[in-house]
């Protein structure tokens, strides 16, 4: 606590018909209080002489008598009875940028005030403080000066006199009482000192995966390495704002400055500056081992279980996540890490997700164009979950009739603990934790909203798997020749088939398709072939990467077809080309991709 509390707590009733005056160098000190530090010398005097003469008229005074200000020549003076306490020429109120006139009565008024001041008066009945910040405590009246300090316990702060003021160092984290005893009254002051809601002297890490590392995976970078910081999980609420702080190459590292505010109940609040470390340390895997299915119920009712999955180490996943809430009044859906062992967990997460939509190919459409655009990448986070800790991964706030959609990269290091439980659910609003609604509209929660204990909640740690896709890619070739008929090929028709072969995955949601072609063009003329996508199946949408290159297609009505690319082939030219897509989450499959020469139908 850096500034006084705007009140003032008296201790004693009136003054006890005494005044403390003395003289600091040229200052003229009463009861403790600055009443002026004289700048010019005066009838030979010179300013410390001044003061300490001003001092020894104002120890004189007597209760029922008041200083008054007059005029005497060009010159004002303040007095006391028949004494003159203070001589003020055109000099010295000039010194002050005010006329004798105005100068005399101000001092006249402030001694005025010193004098009625009581036999103690502290500006505060409590403290609150943290480490390395020394508070300035007033303390003036005419007992002041001779008050005796103690404080207990012993060695949590050191205090210090000053000029109406003790200095109160904070030396332990811990509570004290001090207390200020005057000859005739006493006051005290509880004092806390509290360990910082955020330390910034922390040495805060961050690392990020991919090719390249874009200024606001950075900057979320920044977020995640503040919000998961190694103290009491989810004791805290911290603000952070990382600025702009530039892209990462793959190997390259930077020191993020960010501005941050951090509060919490038993902590003391800090604002200021705090530095994080920020390292692009390699690409995410480019296949993962299994793909996690999370659309079981599709169309949510009521509160329920969604998901539950293990992570062990070095085996990545991907998770796919589609829920319609269909529910009369509004629920919240999560997925959460959660980390039931002693040790941190270093989770590198690829995250595509999106609002909630109305129209559930849209839904599932955003979070694939998130999830490819990383992939191109091979981007990722490594978000830390603490010992015995929940780190939410998403917590949306879901409207009756809307959806929500995700697909995401799961890997978790080694080095830490052998498992970590990913869990989706349900609940009604007022089931969730309040700190995590400020997540609701953001991608990423874990970057803006603090870990929660285990205990908190009633998670399933142990579980039945359900929905496991291994190998959740598909590799396909195909060659296409100018002149020839038309290629095509079908996107999402051959399903794969679960792990414990309890299903196949209809429509293949969430694999990931690399199809590589060669195109040939016999002719003696230059030709361009387009590749196009056709909505053969319904309601659609689609999104390729072609040659690294995301092209997104949007929503397609049934039939509708749109065109992925244009490759140009010189007289007996061949050219491959490679494509990557997903099938969307609320879309109609199969679809249909094509080859033909433009021009002819």
């Amino acid at each position: 606590m850096r500034h006084f509390f705007g009140f003032l707590f008296c201790l004693g009733c009136a003054s006890s018909f005494a005044a403390d005056a003395r003289a600091n160098g040229a200052q003229l000190i009463v009861n403790e209080q600055l009443v002026h530090t004289f700048a010019t010398s005066f009838g030979g005097w010179n300013p410390p002489r001044r003061a300490q003469h001003a001092a020894e008229v104002v120890g004189g005074w007597q209760a029922g008598t008041e200083f008054g200000a007059k005029a005497a020549g060009p010159n004002w003076k303040v007095f006391l009875g028949n004494q003159t306490v203070v001589n003020v020429s055109p000099q010295e109120a000039a010194a002050f940028k005010t006329t004798p006139q105005d100068l005399a009565a101000t001092l006249a008024r402030r001694l005025n005030l010193a004098v009625g001041l009581p036999a103690l008066q502290v500006g505060q009945e409590s403290l609150t403080m943290t480490m390395g910040a020394p508070v300035r405590l007033r303390v003036v009246g005419h007992e002041a000066r001779k008050a005796v300090l103690e404080s207990s316990p012993t060695g949590v702060v050191r205090i210090e006199r000053g000029t109406g003021e003790l200095i109160v160092s904070p030396l332990a984290i811990g509570r004290t009482v001090l207390r200020i005893k005057g000859p005739t009254i006493q006051a005290e002051v509880a004092i806390a000192v509290l360990a910082p809601a955020l330390n910034p002297q922390g040495g805060y890490m961050a690392e990020v995966f991919g090719r390249f590392a874009t200024s606001e995976e950075v900057a979320d970078a920044v977020r995640n390495a503040l919000q998961n910081q190694p103290n009491v999980p989810g004791a805290t609420t911290i603000e952070v704002n990382p600025g702009a702080p530039g892209g990462l190459a793959l190997g390259e590292s930077r020191t993020v400055t960010a501005s941050v505010q951090a509060t919490g109940q038993g902590y003391a609040p800090f604002i200021g500056p705090v530095s994080v470390r920020v390292a692009n340390v390699g690409a995410t895997p480019e296949r993962e081992a299994e793909l996690w299915y999370s659309n079981d119920p599709e169309n949510v009712p009521l509160p329920s279980d969604l998901y539950w999955g293990q992570l062990v180490p070095d085996r990545s996943i991907r998770l796919l996540y589609h829920h319609k809430n269909v529910a009369t009044r509004e629920l919240t859906f999560r997925y959460l890490l959660a980390n039931p062992s002693d040790r941190t967990a270093r989770v590198v997460v690829t995250l595509g997700d999106s609002n909630p939509e109305s129209d559930p190919t849209r839904a599932g459409y955003s979070a694939a164009e998130q999830f490819l655009t990383k992939l191109l990448r091979q981007a990722g986070e490594v978000v830390n979950v603490p010992p015995g800790a929940i780190v939410p991964m998403t917590v949306r706030r879901v409207a009756p009739g809307d959806t929500m959609s995700g697909l995401a990269s799961l890997t978790l290091l080694d080095g830490g603990p052998e498992r970590v439980v990913v869990v989706g659910d349900a609940n009604w609003l007022e089931q969730q934790w309040d700190p995590w609604w400020a997540a609701h509209r953001s991608i990423g929660a874990w970057r803006y909203v603090r870990p929660r204990w285990l205990d908190r909640y009633n998670l399933p740690l142990e579980g039945v798997q359900r929905h496991v896709y291994p190998r959740p890619f598909r590799d396909v070739n195909f060659s296409y020749e100018v002149g020839g008929p038309v290629g095509y090929l079908r996107i999402g028709e051959t399903p794969i088939a679960s792990m414990n072969l309890e299903g196949k995955l209809e429509g293949n949601f969430g694999v990931v398709y690399t199809i590589t072609g060669r195109l040939s063009n016999p002719t003696p003329e230059p030709v361009e072939v387009e590749v196009g996508y056709e909505a053969s199946a319904g309601y659609s949408a689609g999104i390729f990467v072609m040659n690294d290159t995301l092209v997104k297609c949007g929503t397609m009505q049934p039939k509708q077809k749109a065109v992925v690319g244009h490759v140009r082939l010189s007289p007996g030219a061949t050219k491959d080309v490679v494509l990557k897509t997903i099938p969307l989450s609320g879309a109609n499959y199969p679809g249909t991709l094509t080859l033909q020469q433009v021009g002819i139908e």
